[in-house]
């Protein structure tokens, strides 16, 4: 089991065992820079020993979110550009959607958590499920290759679902 997986099971078990003031904790971070909120380390910190600062980051906020919107997707196919295609589709495709996506793909390091906080607060308001250990692994990568998250994304958000759907079907029989 890689790192991303143990983290995303371990906020997974938090929701199973019911546990309310962790996720609260985990919730309130939010209001803070990720990684910057002291209550939350218990949760988190044993996750991200040896991570670069950058990655540390990322845990945080995944597990902010997270808790936040504990509704996950099992769906390997699942980025974040087609759960935001399905909740544009929901909202009769609103335009206010897809520039709140665009300004998501153009969003630097530092305006990063407060774009993915706005986007999850819809999706959980729609009941929309996220892949969470492929937004960390797509964040992750993004600190790499911005380009190439932004372009998968955005793919995912433009084809027509049953594209998507049947791209990612030939990729995994490939």
């Amino acid at each position: 089991m890689s790192k991303v997986e143990e983290f995303i099971a371990y906020l997974e078990k938090l929701v199973e065992q019911e546990d309310r003031a962790a996720l609260a904790r985990l919730r309130h971070s939010l209001s803070f820079e990720p990684g910057e909120y002291v209550h939350a380390f218990p949760f988190i910190e044993r996750f991200t020993v040896g991570l670069s600062p950058e990655r540390r980051r990322l845990y945080f906020l995944v597990a902010g979110l997270f808790a936040a919107h504990p509704e996950a997707s099992r769906d390997p196919r699942e980025n974040l550009g087609r759960t935001l295609k399905r909740l544009y589709l929901e909202q009769s495709e609103s335009p206010a959607t897809e520039r709140r996506f665009l300004a998501l793909l153009e969003a630097d390091d530092g305006q990063l958590p407060e774009h993915l906080r706005h986007l999850v607060g819809l999706l959980r308001s729609r009941g929309i499920p996220l892949n969470w250990e492929r937004l960390l692994q797509d964040l992750i990568h993004r600190q790499h290759d911005l380009e190439a998250v932004k372009r998968q994304w955005a793919q995912a958000f433009y084809r027509p679902m049953e594209e998507v759907e049947e791209t990612h079907g030939q990729e995994a029989t490939a």
